[in-house]
């Protein structure tokens, strides 16, 4: 679609949906880093606290609202409520699915908000069990699901594909590899109970095929169809094979990574650099600035383009820079907020910034 046709649509709908009431040429103001070729502001939700987002490749945006609505915006303006619910979502590449979790029960619906099927996940007696992580594959066609201390895989046919149980320790974090053969889950040990424990645990087709403990909290666990990540409260860094030995680690580089999709890019940091690895632990970039850097403030394409905000705890000040995939900043905003999330699209060219009470999506029609 023409940019000016994609920006005369949300303008249009923004008073019926709870946008800013903003114009064209509001819309096409300055946003950031260098002379803005080709990037432009094309939506904005302001007056709402919004605790999480979505974007798929090619511009649908997701967003769900603290007073628990989710709604799917999209590139022509349109938008829709899909649930009511407060939910944690996955939206699909396309933007045509997303999936829907509240509590126990996993729910699939199509763009317009109808309901394709929905599971409850229930224990052995019956009752409803909380989903405490989620993970989807990278075309969409599965979703793996962590209950207290089991893993389920559905198909986006609502067949179960594989079930497994876990040893020890309640589930705070589940991810499954683009393929869908691996998943993994992060145990810690909250409640100082005897079978609770600070571990992962990883399971290929069904199977729990080995694990690893830790005298750490593990505060991030990611798996590719090449590597399995985690990140130690104390700092450490741990990249493993499938197999569950250790291909290479680092002390300094803090436990909050985020590994891109296809596996290709380990993006950590430091207090002064954004540095981006190969599975094999081989430095692609660096970016040196001075800054505090947190679990949701970055995001990977499959492009190459990653965004990361930082914190100057001084100025209490947020940037947030959109990267090449060689480093190079091609965008960069500041925002005063105390509470930024980024994320970025499949392709790299759509990426949304959320603060305390507003969301901004940016478009690099070039890009």
């Amino acid at each position: 679609m023409h940019r000016r046709a994609y920006l005369g649509g949300i303008a249009a709908a923004a008073g019926a949906i709870g946008l800013a009431g903003c114009s064209e040429e509001e819309l096409s103001a300055d946003t950031g880093f260098g002379d803005g070729d080709g990037i432009e502001r094309v939506l904005q939700l302001e007056d709402g606290t919004y605790y999480d987002m979505d974007i798929s490749e090619n511009g649908h945006t997701m967003v769900t609202a603290a007073t628990g609505e989710t709604i799917l915006h999209d590139p022509d303006g349109a938008s829709r409520t899909i649930t009511e619910d407060n939910a944690d979502v996955h939206l699909s590449p396309d933007g045509d699915q997303l999936i829907s979790i509240v509590h126990g029960t996993i729910t699939l619906y199509d763009r317009d908000g109808e309901s394709q099927w929905q599971r409850t996940m229930e224990t052995a007696e019956g009752n409803e069990t909380e989903i405490a992580g989620s993970g989807v594959t990278d075309g969409f066609e599965s979703v793996t699901t962590a209950s207290v201390t089991s893993l389920v895989a559905l198909s986006m046919d609502d067949a179960v594909l594989w079930e497994t149980g876990l040893p020890s320790g309640r589930v705070w974090e589940a991810d499954t590899s683009p393929s869908g053969e691996y998943a993994i889950a992060r145990t810690e040990d909250r409640e100082d109970e005897p079978e609770n424990e600070d571990a992962i645990h990883v399971a290929h087709d069904g199977e729990h095929i080995w694990s690893d403990e830790f005298d750490e909290p593990p505060i991030r666990a990611a798996i590719s169809n090449e590597i399995a990540v985690v990140g130690l409260d104390d700092g450490r860094l741990l990249v493993y094979d499938l197999d569950g030995d250790i291909r290479w680690t680092d002390q300094d580089l803090g436990g909050f990574f985020e590994l891109s999709q296809n596996g290709e890019t380990l993006l950590t940091h430091d207090v002064e650099n954004t540095i981006a690895f190969d599975p094999d632990g081989n430095e692609q970039w660096t970016h040196n600035e001075v800054g505090l850097w947190w679990y949701d403030a970055v995001d990977i394409s499959s492009s190459g383009r990653s965004i990361a905000r930082y914190e100057d705890a001084t100025e209490g000040v947020h940037t947030a820079n959109v990267y090449d995939g060689s480093g190079d900043v091609v965008w960069q905003d500041e925002f005063e907020s105390r509470d930024v999330s980024v994320k970025i699209s499949g392709d790299g060219r759509t990426w949304m910034i959320s603060t305390d009470s507003e969301i901004d999506v940016y478009h690099d029609y070039d890009g």
